[in-house]
């Protein structure tokens, strides 16, 4: 038989956004955004805003209005609101509705003079776009909680094959931390599959595992793609869908290959540049709050107040990692590295909070302004930790042929790592961020960055 074919390759813009937005959400944010719209347009049309400065022409009011949806819109968006486990979480849905309200509200109060052309918005009119989208967001949202209970949204996903690799992927898309995709047993044989009945039974995607006995024909692929049925195979759907690498079936070579021609060196460049100027912006605005917390350490316990720690970077090069200091001086006074655990009684009272709530993190812009780390990567290890994992995890030592990050796509997708098996989970994504690295997979992790900022995701 011959071998199920790959769906083809889409440039990566077109492949990343639809693996990372499910269609239902994205029409939803769209609707909202285009209701906002409208809502703001009729309001200044209706001479419900105070600005002192007229309306000169209707174009006036849609820029307007357009400027504002959108500021609540990819605020929204960087929240986490159009998540599917967000709207399925009642407390964590009204938090992030409130918190892009007042998010969205700040920002809209700061370009206020631009949005009136040199002219004024009241403060109490002003408040009226976070006030709409906050109660229409909870209104949209409790009759979408109730859908989405019912999983009604679950992309139904057959995988066909009863060997390891049918197994690890079922495995695999079960354990993922949403309700994205529902696995349907598609038993040993994929020959068996009719189109027809998979329409009826409302399969999103067949997958067909590459240890499978039999495979998909051509013609029978085609059919399903006709059927509107994707077809991949197991180590397309991690990539495509699960935004992971399949650790048991990577080929190392495709990682140590360097990335050739003008466009990567262009990349490269912008990348540097970025990382200095999102460092020296955030060190700038984060000042006062560096300073607030050396002097809270210094006034909680004795003992310094940065945590200068080696870890390994780019091609295995160690270098000196600043931390704010979060736990005991004698936290390790045996001279043996540890993993940080849940309720680690070594955290100070300080500590605690820094880290829940990634201050701790802040120095390293320092690191990313010497050039031994990027903004956006892998989370840079401990040199113990390295060679303990390189032993048992075979493609370890591969993710430092980037440069290491203060948060990456292992950060955004998975939680806190505290153990080997934690470690081999979160190599996967890292790993999957070094195939298709690109500016718009690190846009797509900074947005993701603020949301577990927020929520306090995967912090110990």
């Amino acid at each position: 038989m011959t071998p199920v074919p790959m769906p083809p390759d889409k440039p990566r813009i077109t492949r990343m956004l639809a693996q990372r937005l499910v269609p239902e959400l994205a029409a939803l944010w769209v609707a909202e955004l285009l209701v906002l719209f409208l809502a703001l347009h009729i309001l200044q049309t209706a001479g419900a805003w105070d600005i002192s400065t007229p309306l000169a022409t209707r174009a006036e009011s849609i820029n307007r209005a357009a400027i504002i949806a959108s500021i609540m819109g990819f605020t929204s968006l960087s929240i986490g609101l159009y998540r599917a486990d967000t709207c399925i979480g009642s407390r964590r849905l009204v938090i992030a509705a409130i918190l892009a309200s007042v998010v969205g509200g700040v920002v809209i109060y700061t370009v206020a003079p631009l949005l009136a052309g040199g002219g004024r918005i009241a403060p109490s009119h002003l408040l009226a776009a976070p006030a709409l989208w906050l109660i229409f967001l909870l209104f949209s949202r409790v009759t979408l909680n109730t859908v989405l209970r019912q999983r009604l949204f679950g992309r139904r996903v057959m995988v066909v094959g009863d060997g390891p690799r049918a197994a690890n992927l079922a495995r695999a898309i079960q354990d993922r931390r949403s309700d994205q995709f529902n696995v349907i047993e598609g038993g040993p044989d994929a020959t068996a599959l009719v189109p027809a009945s998979l329409r009826a039974r409302r399969i999103w995607a067949v997958v067909v595992a590459e240890d499978s006995p039999a495979r998909l024909t051509v013609r029978a692929t085609q059919a399903c793609q006709r059927a509107g049925v994707r077809v991949y195979d197991d180590s397309g759907f991690w990539e495509q869908q699960l935004g992971r690498i399949d650790l048991n079936h990577a080929d190392p070579v495709w990682f140590t290959l360097p990335e050739p021609g003008i466009r990567a060196s262009l990349e490269a460049f912008v990348r540097r540049l970025t990382d200095i100027a999102i460092s020296l912006v955030l060190l700038t605005f984060t000042f006062p709050v560096m300073l607030a917390t050396a002097i809270a350490i210094r006034l909680d316990t004795s003992g310094p107040v940065f945590y200068r720690q080696t870890r390994v970077g780019l091609n295995g090069r160690e270098f000196t990692l600043l931390k704010f200091r979060s736990m005991r001086v004698d936290a390790e006074a045996g001279g043996k590295p540890r993993w940080a655990s849940q309720n680690d009684p070594r955290v100070t009272r300080v500590g605690n909070f820094i880290r829940l709530s990634r201050i701790d993190e802040l120095p390293q812009l320092f690191n990313v302004l010497r050039g031994e780390m990027s903004f956006i990567g892998p989370r840079p290890e401990r040199p113990e930790f390295v060679s303990e994992l390189a032993a048992v995890i075979p493609l370890y030592p591969h993710r430092a042929c980037v440069k290491p990050g203060i948060t990456g796509w292992a950060q955004v997708s998975y939680p806190y790592g505290a153990s080997v098996d934690d470690a081999r989970q979160k190599l996967s994504y890292d790993l999957y961020y070094i195939k298709y690295r690109s500016l718009l997979l690190d846009l797509l992790i900074l947005l993701a960055t603020v949301r577990v900022i927020l929520f306090r995701e995967g912090s110990r």
